[in-house]
């Protein structure tokens, strides 16, 4: 398995497990570093200056390239998780578990920024969507039968993303819910429209003011929603697609999905107002025409 950690730099791991670096940086003496302190490896992934290592009993070892330091090490004893993230800084980690606790630390030192137990309220259409995919306990059910319509659930995360300064945490959850996490102020918030699609990326434009929600169900989207309205700008149909993934523009103007095979499309979402005048006067210096600015919501 091979994997990118810079335009220099990837992760190597044999067939047996055994992880190496491979370094570039010199064309005419390329090499090959071994990292035995993040064996056996199985499974592995990488971000940007992270190599990650995960075993079949659950164990999860990071190691930071740039300085050659074992960040961070989850132990077999502790519950399998189920996402983990970094931020694009590299100066926060996000670790979800099966029993729906989620902690947030800071990988210099190892301080705990938030550790909290995700809960969902389910009432409505939510209970009755828990009550169809078998996710209550029988404890649960002869609560309902008793007519109790309203329930508080703990579920694990199977989702997260940070916004590029790190200060904010998307969390997708059962049931298509995301959530919002400010690490600064630490209010939570949600994302409202309800969707039954599993999301497979959470990704937040450049400056943190728009959420795009990567959802694969019948039809595979992107949806992009204001985090500070919950409105949502755009819906946009990835259909025929081949394995996209979603990355921001540095200049907050929208997003790119780029193909599994390195089809690039480029779809305009701004995050300022005035940067999408700008645009429009742009692509139509001649003025729009009513059916133009009705398909641009202006009137």
């Amino acid at each position: 398995n091979l994997v990118n950690l810079s335009p220099t730099q990837a992760f190597a791991v044999t067939k047996k497990g055994e992880p190496s670096l491979i370094d570039v940086s010199e064309a005419s003496n390329p090499k090959m570093i071994p990292l035995p302190d993040m064996a056996p490896c199985p499974f592995s992934a990488a971000t940007p200056n992270f190599a990650i290592c995960v075993t079949s009993s659950g164990k999860l070892s990071i190691k930071r390239i740039s300085d050659g330091k074992l960040v961070y090490v989850r132990q077999e004893s502790e519950p399998p998780f189920t996402y983990v993230d970094i931020s694009k800084d590299g100066k926060h980690i996000a670790v979800a578990d099966k029993n729906g606790r989620l902690v947030v630390q800071q990988l210099s030192d190892g301080t705990i920024l938030e550790d909290t137990i995700l809960q969902i309220d389910l009432t409505g259409l939510r209970l009755a969507a828990a009550l169809n995919a078998g996710q209550l306990t029988p404890e649960e059910m002869t609560e309902i039968r008793n007519g109790n319509k309203h329930l508080v659930k703990t579920f694990s995360a199977t989702t997260l993303g940070f916004s590029a300064d790190g200060n904010q945490l998307a969390i997708a959850m059962p049931f298509g819910i995301v959530k919002i996490l400010n690490l600064e102020t630490k209010k939570t918030s949600e994302i409202l429209t309800p969707r039954d699609s599993a999301i497979s990326e959470l990704v937040f434009s450049e400056h943190g003011v728009l959420l795009a929600i990567h959802e694969i169900g019948k039809i595979e989207t992107f949806e992009v929603f204001k985090i500070s309205t919950n409105e949502r700008l755009a819906n946009i149909s990835l259909s025929g697609q081949v394995k996209p993934k979603i990355f921001p523009l540095a200049n907050g103007h929208g997003y790119l999905t780029i193909e599994e095979f390195g089809h690039i499309i480029v779809n305009p979402v701004f995050e300022k107002d005035e940067d999408f005048i700008a645009y429009l006067a742009h692509e139509y210096p001649d003025k729009l025409t009513p059916a133009q600015r009705r398909a641009y919501f202006l009137e």
